[in-house]
């Protein structure tokens, strides 16, 4: 099945451990060595499959729903000194996006985590950490198409 089929996003019940996830991937560190029952590096390896990315998921809470249509899993780390550009799939920007936001009337749909933080002012150091963990997670499994 092409990337073009598939209409729906990836969502999960946690930005932070899905954020956490992603940030143990990028430094090949554990982000989750605080947890009542610490996961080490050693159980989270970049995956190379999709039931493996499922598998690591589900280890961690992170409880990410994948759409049924996705069937490939591609892992990708650039530099800093390189500019990335990730497009969306063409269709999610033209049917998915475009035709929901003009129909529908009210907020933009952003994920939850977001109107929690937004205005708050003066943050612990521990706060900061879970909203960039949250904001890792949600750049990486957004299509903003």
């Amino acid at each position: 099945m092409s990337n073009e089929a598939v209409t729906e996003t990836i969502t999960t019940n946690s930005y932070e451990r899905w954020g956490k996830l992603v940030k143990t991937w990028a430094t090949g560190q554990s982000f989750f060595l605080d947890d009542p029952q610490p996961i080490t590096i050693d159980r989270l390896p970049v995956p190379r499959t999709l039931q493996e990315f499922k598998d690591q998921c589900s280890l961690v809470g992170a409880q990410v729903t994948v759409p049924p249509g996705v069937v490939g899993l591609t892992v990708v780390q650039h530099s800093a000194d390189t500019l990335f550009i990730r497009l969306p799939p063409k269709s999610l920007v033209l049917k998915k996006h475009e035709e929901l936001l003009a129909s529908s009337v009210g907020a933009y749909p952003f994920p939850p985590f977001y109107e929690r933080y937004i205005h708050s002012q003066k943050l612990d150091p521990a706060v900061k950490l879970e909203i960039h963990a949250c904001r890792i997670g949600d750049y990486t499994i957004s299509v903003c198409g």
